[in-house]
């Protein structure tokens, strides 16, 4: 992330590091001139870090698009830069325990740890039918069978259409969360698609 100068800077003008590269959005032609090693450590370091930023810290770069990463040349090889710290979510300790159980849960394909992470994190609205919901859960889960099956996006939409059609409500800082590690999926199938 580029260095802010306070010093230099006002409430309408952010003076920062320049950082000298290409955003991921304009970088097609250097990503696909890099070796297939480096194009999966750079995925593998934008993803540790969105998750470390969501999981860890509670504060998150909550619009990593492609426009707003970039690739970064130096002497010791590539690295990447994060832009545009405009939008930033936070997230509290037990909202992140109650998402890690979701992930958890989704990566083992275990239906009925998901299912109770998932009534723990929303709570139970009037009239629920958790009979109708563990089904519901289940047919989700062979949708993801072998993990999330490279679609973040799709557990996302369809996570957050479950829960709309059973009138739940799911916190917004988590919600917040989720889409913005959906919308990281983009960029990192832009780096390593595999």
């Amino acid at each position: 992330a580029p260095a802010v100068y306070p010093e230099l800077s006002t409430q309408r003008l952010l003076v920062m590091d320049y950082l000298d590269g290409v955003t991921v959005g304009r970088g097609t032609g250097v990503l696909d001139r890099l070796p297939a090693e480096t194009r999966a450590r750079l995925g593998e370091v934008l993803l540790t870090s969105v998750m470390r930023q969501v999981m860890d810290y509670g504060v998150f770069h909550a619009d990593v698009h492609p426009g707003n990463v970039m690739l970064l040349q130096e002497r010791r090889g590539w690295r990447l830069g994060l832009l545009d710290f405009g939008v930033v979510g936070r997230i509290d300790r037990g909202n992140q325990q109650d998402l890690a159980r979701i992930f958890a849960a989704i990566d083992t394909g275990d239906t009925r740890v998901l299912s109770g992470a998932v009534i723990d994190l929303v709570g139970r609205p009037p009239n629920f039918d958790e009979q109708d919901f563990n089904r519901r859960v289940g047919q989700m889960m062979v949708r993801y069978r072998s993990g999330l099956g490279g679609s973040l996006t799709g557990l996302v939409n369809d996570t957050m259409s479950m829960v709309s059609d059973f009138r739940m409500t799911i916190p917004s800082p988590v919600a917040f969360a989720m889409r913005s590690l959906a919308g990281t999926e983009g960029t990192l199938n832009l780096i390593d698609p595999d």
